[in-house]
């Protein structure tokens, strides 16, 4: 029984893209509306909880669709490049949200870190307190500057994160998939 080769790598990191772009589109947007709901915060931590398991199921469905012949190579860098093409509309979100809808998202969020700091006693707290409000008299990053390190930051995150996945996923795999595969190929 032959399986079929797998998809190049671009094909389906362009399909999980999507996938991880709704998924960090809604921690974006979790994450602006935690100023206001306190739900939204429990999103946000919960899905960036999850995102290790997400991210799992994605290496492990194609790891499995090629009956364990990906590589930890190829795994690492389908997730690197899930990340990359998965920050992309986030990216967008994030932009439009603090541009049109937030304009002060980042003042008000600096803003009440302070008062919510001001009100502990902890030793810490009057050098926390100084810092954000100097840096409330700084100009703020502006929505592409926001855009850029969301896109930056989800690529260094999914490196490494990617990097421990694919470890995992290979670690996990049925022994059949991996004999499966070799058979397969050794039939060649």
């Amino acid at each position: 029984m032959e399986s079929k080769p797998p998809q190049p790598i671009h094909t389906r990191a362009a399909r999980n893209g999507l996938y991880m772009s709704l998924y960090i589109s809604v921690l974006v947007i979790a994450t602006g509306l935690s100023l206001h709901y306190l739900a939204a915060t429990l999103i946000v931590w919960v899905g960036t909880l999850a995102m290790p398991f997400f991210l799992y199921r994605i290496l492990r469905r194609s790891a499995l669709a090629t009956s364990g012949s990906l590589g930890f190579a190829e795994l690492w860098a389908e997730g690197i490049a899930t990340f990359l093409l998965g920050s992309l509309i986030p990216a967008l979100v994030a932009y439009a949200g603090i541009r049109f809808c937030m304009p002060d998202f980042i003042h008000e969020t600096l803003q009440q870190a302070i008062i919510t700091l001001s009100e502990q006693d902890g030793p810490n707290s009057a050098p926390l307190v100084e810092m954000l409000e100097r840096q409330l008299e700084m100009p703020v990053p502006s929505a592409i500057d926001i855009a850029s390190q969301l896109i930056s930051f989800n690529i260094v995150i999914g490196t490494v994160l990617s990097l421990l996945v694919a470890i995992v996923v290979k670690v996990s795999l049925p022994r059949r998939s991996f004999m499966a595969g070799n058979n397969q190929n050794k039939s060649f």
